[in-house]
């Protein structure tokens, strides 16, 4: 009420000290009422001072009304947060990360499992990522800290670890009430500090940071090394090949002398349109060079089946105690290369299959959870680390099979980019017999905040 009144005040009497001022200035009344125009100019700036402090008492008075809504201090914030609670208290918390899907519910294709989530759970529908690129949101996302307070939170290829092993994370906090933690799939949040040696423990990870479980790719499935990283080891590995990678560009044999896209087009089966055209693996040209590690390299068209079977046994593992599994999907990243069986089900060439490939994953999922009796003890939080993209590197006809899809709902931008379309993403919360179905939600909500 006081707020309202002082608003009130600043309002009309900055409006009226304008108009009144400008008024005695530019009339002969000035000299009657202050003696000279210049006073007449005085009083204006006086009547507007004294507004300027109307102001300020405003913005004190409201400032002081805010702050009762935040915590003022560590022990205050965990006060706080001792309302929520009732939410780890669950048995098991299992977010799904995943980049993109806002195109997901309007490809030409069956996407139902993704939509028996929304459908039978609760949408956000101002749900947003903390940024419109994958390893500052996954940061944001893991600490709960802006990724702009943190100047290595940008893009890695090859980079050592952004996380400091002392910074709170989710799992760390987890670990405390009970909790098993485990990952599968895309990392894209660094490895090691310096230059990092696959040959060997890969340290610091995903292990130092609060997981117990770890079963992931080093940073995305189209930059090298293309191999599995588990609990800091490559999977595979013959330490009779060991593994040399580098991503220096514009000198002499960085592509240790073999193949690569630029120099051998004709081996690749996926053309590069920008920035992928160093080592061939699989016939895709991938960003950066790699030497060795041939047994521990991944099938790329296998990938979805791959990871589904760690999250799988990982859940057989641990069904009887409570656990976080962060499952970061591959798809739709690029190089999208769905599996054979789901090729040409989308009618929008690569994109739109591996889009409905991982809905498929999430289908899996869910059957798994059910099979084993703790579906409903189970909260499933399914939201993306950016906005979509279309043409990311290589030719896949993501653009000229687009038809009438709109993957950024009508939003300016897209993935990198500073408009809407790069940071709002799909955030859905699926908790059976728990969560009303087909709830939704308009609060303001970023992925690292909740």
């Amino acid at each position: 009420m006081i707020t309202g009144i002082i608003t009130f005040l600043v309002i009309f009497a900055v409006i009226g000290s304008i108009l009144y001022g400008q008024r005695l200035v530019k009339t002969e009344k000035s000299d009657a009422v202050f003696g000279n125009p210049e006073r007449a100019k005085g009083g204006v700036h006086w009547v507007i001072v004294g507004s300027s402090f109307l102001l300020l008492s405003w913005l004190y008075y409201s400032w002081d009304i805010a702050k009762s809504f935040y915590p003022k201090s560590a022990n205050e914030l965990c006060q706080v947060a001792k309302v929520n609670e009732s939410l780890l208290s669950l048995k098991y918390l299992f977010p799904i990360e995943e980049r993109q899907f806002k195109s997901t519910f309007v490809i030409k294709s069956e996407n139902k499992n993704i939509d028996k989530l929304a459908n039978e759970g609760m949408r956000f529908n101002n749900g947003y990522a903390s940024s419109a690129t994958c390893s500052p949101s996954r940061y944001a996302l893991l600490t709960g800290t802006y990724p702009w307070r943190n100047p290595r939170a940008k893009i890695i290829t090859g980079g050592s670890l952004i996380i400091d092993t002392t910074e709170m994370t989710i799992p760390k906090f987890l670990k405390t009430k009970g909790y098993h933690t485990g990952i599968v799939g895309k990392w894209h949040l660094g490895l090691g500090s310096g230059k990092i040696d696959y040959n060997g423990n890969i340290t610091p990870g995903p292990n130092q940071v609060g997981f117990d479980y770890s079963h992931i790719m080093a940073d995305t499935q189209d930059r090298v090394p293309s191999v599995y990283i588990e609990n800091g080891y490559v999977v595979n590995l013959d330490p009779n090949d060991p593994i040399e990678v580098n991503f220096t560009h514009n000198k002499e044999k960085n592509d240790y002398g073999l193949p690569t896209g630029l120099k051998n087009p004709e081996l690749t089966t996926m053309k590069w349109h920008h920035g992928h055209n160093g080592s061939i693996v699989n016939g895709v040209p991938r960003i950066g060079y790699m030497k060795g590690g041939e047994n521990a390299k991944w099938s790329d068209i296998d990938m979805a089946d791959h990871f589904l079977k760690k999250v799988q046994d990982y859940i057989k593992e641990n069904k009887d105690k409570p656990f976080f599994l962060y499952y970061a999907l591959q798809q739709p990243h690029v190089p999208r290369t769905p599996h054979p069986r789901f090729e040409g089900k989308s009618g929008m060439g690569p994109r739109g299959d591996v889009i409905i490939e991982a809905d498929w994953c999430v289908g899996e999922l869910y059957k798994t959870l059910e099979s084993y009796g703790i579906l409903e003890n189970t909260l499933i939080i399914f939201t993306s680390d950016n906005g979509p993209v279309l043409n990311d590197g290589y030719y896949d006809d993501a653009v000229e099979k687009l038809g009438e899809h709109t993957p950024t709902g009508g939003l300016r931008g897209g993935k990198y980019s500073l408009f809407e379309a790069g940071s709002k993403v799909p955030f859905i919360a699926y908790w059976k017999g728990r969560i009303k179905p087909n709830a939704v939600s308009y609060t303001h909500l970023r992925a690292h905040e909740t």
